[in-house]
């Protein structure tokens, strides 16, 4: 027990993605350590041409899911008009 208290707190250490290992009887746990972050700054007006269709309107598809179990191309044309 005591060389997973070890192993878990080495893992914490680094600031590089890390993966430890460990088996108790017959019981084997791994952890798998990654963060990553991000940052975005859009220049220019958004091109509402580029963006999701449901983005720009949410109620598209309320009604039915634009699927259609009958053949029906209607309720999916709706996301390709």
């Amino acid at each position: 027990m005591r060389r997973i208290a070890v192993a878990f707190a080495l893992a914490g250490t680094t600031g590089l993605a890390q993966a430890v290992t460990a088996e108790i009887g017959d019981v084997e746990i791994e952890l798998n350590t990654r963060l990553t972050t991000g940052l975005v700054w859009r220049a220019q007006e958004r091109n509402s041409g580029l963006i999701s269709k449901l983005a720009n309107n949410p109620d598209l598809c309320a009604a039915d899911d634009c699927m259609s179990f009958t053949g029906d191309p209607g309720p999916n044309q709706r996301l390709v008009d």
